[in-house]
């Protein structure tokens, strides 16, 4: 129906405004408006400009019955039984609404459930009735018109009222269903955003189940579309990233099945990838750039190259279903894409920058180098040349990454571009990607890592990372295992909760007693003669930091969290033995900086 109105007029200047950009039903919006976006706000900037009504949203846990939580797929007699209606009841009232009479939204997945529930609050004393599709327009008029006056406190309905529907009375939004689409949560949470003079607030209530989908709440609260596990999870212990006086809260309970939901999703799925760069390419209308869906509110880019050796290869599969570029060029994306991108050091994507202007001599690039970046040091350069001729790299990734990009002559007299590096940068979509990759090593490298070359606190990282960021000579990740001292640096490695089924050998108990002090166990069969044992309690004295990293449990990947530096605490260290009898060696670790709360609870908590 738009857009017969669309094509009837032919106006010099046209505006259109939508709450709905991004749709369910497949219509690209940005193309009936020739991809021109003269503005666009969402729900964080609304809130924060005070043009939406503040909320409070509480994560609760569904009720349990006979130890299983309800959820969508329980049987009726489940959903409606008493003692669930008494619960919702309990969970409603305490956690209240604003202004002096009740007006609230139910959300529920089942027609005969909604009806069910109408009747049951009703006998309650909470004057409830059920909207369905089935009703005409008139009767939900009414219905609507009850709800305003005061005469009954919900309406209980089932996807009826994600959009086009205005009561801006309504000061509670009860969410007992699970989260099928961020878009549809945001659109359902939407219903009480509108301001009145009953309520300074609205409150809502979102009882959360076992759902593989319940991911999707942090996604929309957030509105990071990045699919990024790490965001997510951070949201979930400090969303500190919603300002303004709306809050969120979750119950513990609940609050895990979020993080489980997290943990055993599978973000980088083929359909979620292509649907995103759809959702891209409807914005502005061409083929986006992995650039592209950073500014576009998107998945982060290094969630697609998870999935793909480089973008051009997803392109060639999913887009133009025919390939572009020669073998090599591609390897030759993919080594920058795996290498570099994620912004590490800017050492490493300023000398490819450098090259391609000419080539240079090692004293002259390490001079232009801290020019532009005055934090480069010369074993930055040196590091990052080894990786760029990949000599830092473990042996056999050639057939993966092709040969070096780079040729180093005459012990550093003369550094430039390989030969067939220039040749493929000659291809224009070879070009395209190349420039593409290297804007996002510089955004990588500001955001993510504050522009710094070296650790940043609570920034996670592998152990190849710190190796390349410490200049370690070579990638000896696969041997550094729980810790290696080696270069003056000794880092430590924990994953912080064991899977139960791990060996007796290797189940350290490794845990903090308090955010300024870590109870540290060595390898098995050492004890307080051991050499390696006498260099930790010595760290100090041998001018070798200790750098503190852990990770929640082994699903959360291969990075860890960079807790900072770390001191060995006098007369603590003691010998101890395994579950099976070998020999260990426990001391105490001094925190240098007391470990942040929202990353502490989630790590120790379970």
């Amino acid at each position: 129906t738009y857009q017969r109105i669309f094509h009837y007029f032919q106006p010099k200047f046209m505006l259109g405004m939508t709450a709905t950009p991004e749709r369910t039903d497949d219509l690209n919006i940005f193309e009936q408006f020739d991809y021109n976006v003269a503005y666009e706000i969402r729900l964080q900037k609304a809130l924060e400009s005070e043009i939406l009504c503040p909320f409070h949203y509480f994560g609760v846990s569904d009720y349990i019955q006979d130890g299983i939580s309800v959820d969508d797929n329980s049987q009726l007699r489940y959903l409606t039984s008493e003692e669930r209606v008494k619960y919702i009841l309990d969970r409603t009232d305490y956690y209240g609404y604003s202004g002096d009479t009740l007006k609230g939204l139910i959300f529920v997945s089942r027609k005969n459930e909604a009806v069910e529930l109408a009747e049951k609050l009703t006998n309650h004393g909470i004057a409830t009735v059920a909207l369905t599709g089935s009703d005409s327009q008139q009767r939900r008029n009414e219905v609507i018109q009850q709800l305003k006056d005061g005469d009954i406190n919900y309406i209980i309905t089932v996807d009826l009222f994600n959009e086009g529907i205005d009561i801006p009375e309504i000061n509670q939004v009860v969410m007992l269903r699970g989260t099928q689409s961020s878009i549809i949560f945001v659109q359902q949470l939407g219903r009480g955003l509108r301001k009145s003079a009953n309520k300074d607030y609205v409150t809502v209530i979102d009882f959360i189940g076992n759902y593989k989908n319940n991911y999707l709440i942090p996604i929309a609260l957030s509105g990071d579309h990045s699919h990024n596990k790490d965001n997510y999870r951070k949201f979930l212990t400090d969303n500190a990233p919603l300002k303004g006086v709306s809050t969120i809260n979750f119950e513990e309970v609940a609050k895990k099945k979020v993080f489980e939901s997290i943990q055993s999703a599978t973000l980088n799925e083929m359909k979620m990838i292509v649907e995103a760069y759809q959702n891209v390419k409807n914005r502005i209308g061409s083929i986006p750039t992995l650039m592209d869906f950073i500014e576009q509110n998107s998945i982060d880019p290094a969630v697609l190259l998870s999935k793909f050796a480089n973008y051009e290869e997803f392109l060639e599969k999913k887009v133009h279903k025919q390939k572009r570029i020669t073998e090599d060029a591609s390897k030759n994306l993919t080594f920058m894409s795996k290498e570099l991108v994620q912004g590490l050091k800017s050492s490493d994507y300023m000398t490819i920058e450098l090259l391609v202007e000419q080539d240079e001599s090692f004293d002259s690039l390490v001079q232009k180098l801290q020019e532009k970046d005055s934090g480069i040091s010369e074993a930055d350069v040196r590091t990052s040349l080894r990786v760029l001729d990949q000599s830092f790299l473990k042996a056999g990734l050639d057939k993966q990454y092709g040969p070096p990009i780079i040729n180093i002559r005459q012990n550093g007299k003369y550094i430039g571009l390989s030969e067939q590096f220039k040749n493929n940068l000659e291809n224009d979509v070879f070009r395209t990607h190349f420039e593409d990759l290297m804007q996002l090593s510089h955004y990588k490298h500001l955001n993510d890592y504050h522009n710094s070359n070296r650790l940043v606190l609570y920034h996670k990282y592998s152990r190849k990372d710190f190796l390349r960021i410490m200049n370690w000579e070579k990638d000896e990740s696969s041997t550094v295992y729980g810790y290696k001292q080696k270069y003056q640096t000794l880092p430590i490695f924990i994953t912080y909760h064991k899977k139960e089924d791990i060996s007796e050998t290797t189940a350290y108990e490794d845990e903090f007693l308090n955010q300024d002090e870590l109870k540290w166990f060595t390898r098995s069969n050492r004890s307080l003669k051991s050499p390696e044992v006498k260099n930790v309690i010595h760290h100090q004295a041998l001018n070798t930091p200790i750098y503190i990293f852990v990770k929640k449990e082994d699903a959360d990947g291969k990075n860890f969290y960079y807790l900072g530096n770390a001191h060995y605490m006098k007369d603590s260290a003691q010998d101890a033995k395994m579950p099976e009898g070998k020999n260990v060696v426990t001391m105490h670790l001094a925190m240098e900086t007391p470990v942040r709360d929202d990353v502490y609870r989630y790590l120790v908590e379970k």
